[in-house]
């Protein structure tokens, strides 16, 4: 769904983009074969596009390569599009560390129809939901997400949440 949006807006352009699926964790080994991508071939933006786990893959790749980074989510069951930090584990899956950044991501850019249909489908969201909203609208003014998850939201507190492990 994101990749056809992507390549539409881009209609017309001889920009050069290159995709690369994600591996499912952010760890060290994934950061750094992204890194590689980006060095092989060239660029000069990283931008992820996923839940929190891509995305803190992508501001550690663009952190490492001093390359801006710009954050295209497509759930908003965690903070991760709007914050300086990323979660990075071992290969292995196990924690590594919290990386820290100096700034937040250069860009957010919300297509509030993935998102909605996004809250409706995972239905085991919990109040980050609420804390995504709140932390996007004090630091990017995206009001348009706003309304798109105050109507999502009504909905999700009728929604009988599974217990957590």
């Amino acid at each position: 769904m994101c990749h056809d949006k992507i390549e539409k807006s881009f209609e017309g352009t001889d920009d050069v983009r290159y995709y690369e699926i994600f591996g499912g964790i952010s760890s060290t080994g994934e950061i750094e074969k992204m890194r590689k991508i980006v060095r092989d071939n060239g660029l000069n933006v990283v931008v992820g596009v996923g839940g929190g786990s891509a995305i803190d893959t992508a501001k550690a790749t663009a952190y490492y390569e001093k390359l801006p980074v710009v954050i295209i989510p497509t759930v908003v069951a965690t903070d991760a599009p709007c914050t300086g930090l990323s979660v990075i584990y071992n290969d292995d899956e196990t924690f590594n560390s919290y990386l820290f950044y100096p700034k937040n991501p250069e860009a957010v850019i919300v297509d509030s129809d993935i998102i909605a249909k996004a809250i409706v489908l995972l239905k085991p969201i919990g109040f980050s939901v609420i804390l995504f909203a709140l932390n996007c609208r004090r630091q990017y003014h995206l009001n348009e997400v706003q309304i798109s998850l105050r109507s999502n939201i009504t909905r999700l507190w009728r929604i009988k949440l599974p217990k957590c492990p």
